[in-house]
């Protein structure tokens, strides 16, 4: 449907909006108005030295980043009194993170957590205010073309290497009105990642044991070959007979 229509073009049970047309029941939201974004602030910084190898407090950095996921088996860890140094970036259950340097907008939901986690100067943690939003569904909102578009826009046809909190507060979103039905939409998202992640494990399977089959029978022929050079006369050119 086109950002832009005529009030007799709009389809019935749909509205005109900023961001487009819309369905009635959903609304329009600013980032800055529905969520708290926080960060290690520049003084906090992390030196690579203070990287550990082994730990009781995982360091997220964003090289992590899996698939939409934390990989917590590559993270570094660090001490507990840099953990402790700010409360505001401890990791929860279903935060969202977002990359701000580098490589920009890496987008990745927090699960699975079984140790304490805390973050490196270059990501954001997102937390809805006052249930604006249900993490899972802004999760998948934020891995659309729509966060993408946001960030094409942002760049003005340069290369941009940061993402700007004064910046990204001004990303606007619609969604459904209900946590219900923000749920609903998450859970069906979820679940037809998990159905991918599910056949691309047989399509990996399935390519193995090709891969193994046609060694056994390429062995197999090679075998029969060698077999066969020992029990046979096998005369060369010049020695055939056709008498």
């Amino acid at each position: 449907m086109s950002a832009e229509c005529r009030v007799g073009d709009i389809p019935s049970g749909y509205k005109q909006t900023e961001v487009g047309v819309i369905p009635k029941d959903w609304e329009v939201k600013l980032l800055g108005n529905t969520a708290i974004l926080k960060a290690r602030i520049g003084w906090q910084g992390l030196t690579t030295n203070e990287y550990l190898e082994s730990g009781d407090y995982y360091l997220v950095t964003g090289t992590e980043f899996k698939d939409g996921y934390i990989d917590w088996s590559n993270c570094h860890y660090v001490t507990e009194s840099r953990y402790k140094q700010d409360k505001n970036i401890q990791l929860k259950e279903h935060d969202i993170l977002v990359t701000k340097d580098g490589t920009i907008g890496k987008v990745a939901l927090i699960n699975n957590l079984h140790k304490p986690a805390t973050l490196n100067s270059g990501i954001f943690v997102i937390r809805s205010t006052e249930n604006a939003f249900h993490p899972e569904f802004f999760y998948y909102l934020l891995c659309s073309n729509i966060f993408t578009e946001f960030l094409v826009q942002l760049s003005a046809g340069s290369t941009i290497n940061h993402l700007y909190q004064k910046d990204f507060v001004n990303f606007t979103y619609k969604t459904p009105a209900t946590i219900k039905e923000q749920i609903s939409i998450a859970t069906t998202l979820s679940d037809m990642d998990s159905e991918i992640t599910a056949l691309e494990e047989r399509l990996a399977k399935l390519d193995r044991s090709s891969r193994v089959c046609c060694r056994n029978c390429l062995q197999g022929g090679l075998d029969w070959y060698e077999h066969w050079k020992t029990r046979t006369s096998h005369p060369g050119p010049n020695n055939l007979s056709f008498s």
